[in-house]
């Protein structure tokens, strides 16, 4: 029972960190183009009477970002995906098949929640998720 409860904490873990990753990364992903509207809204300004040329670019930048925040909260990461992103840092899919084995009771599926709590404890130091969005992005 100890390795059930081990195994969803971490995976939890990596989903909670999936997830604000990629809310960061499409919330900048969309501001960006949000702002390239509002730029164009300031230049629009120079030729036209425009009063209120800022406030409309900013409302583009955070509209914009709002609707990256909504598009990466309609595709949130799942429990499954989180485990086979952790399998990714060189577990050999025991995650996601211990994952997959959760509700069996059986020997062998005890037996492959043993291994995959002692191979993640094993790498446990190595595996990093980044939450920071992606520098080409930010760029």
């Amino acid at each position: 029972m100890e390795s059930k409860r081990y195994l969803i904490e971490q995976i939890k873990r990596c989903r909670r960190k999936m997830n604000l990753a990629k809310i960061a990364d499409w919330g900048i992903r969309y501001a960006a183009v949000g702002g390239l509207f509002g730029v164009l809204c300031e230049i629009a300004s120079l030729f036209w009477e425009f009063y209120y040329a800022d406030l409309a670019a900013v409302c583009c930048f955070g509209g914009g970002f709002d609707a990256g925040i909504c598009r990466a909260v309609l595709s949130l990461a799942d429990m499954k995906q989180a485990a086979g992103r952790l399998d990714s840092f060189g577990l050999k899919e025991r995650m996601l098949t211990a994952y997959e084995n959760l509700e069996r009771e059986d020997e062998f599926a005890r037996l492959l929640r043993q291994d995959a709590v002692f191979c993640h404890e094993r790498i446990r130091e190595q595996i990093k998720i980044p939450i920071l969005p992606d520098r080409r992005h930010l760029l």
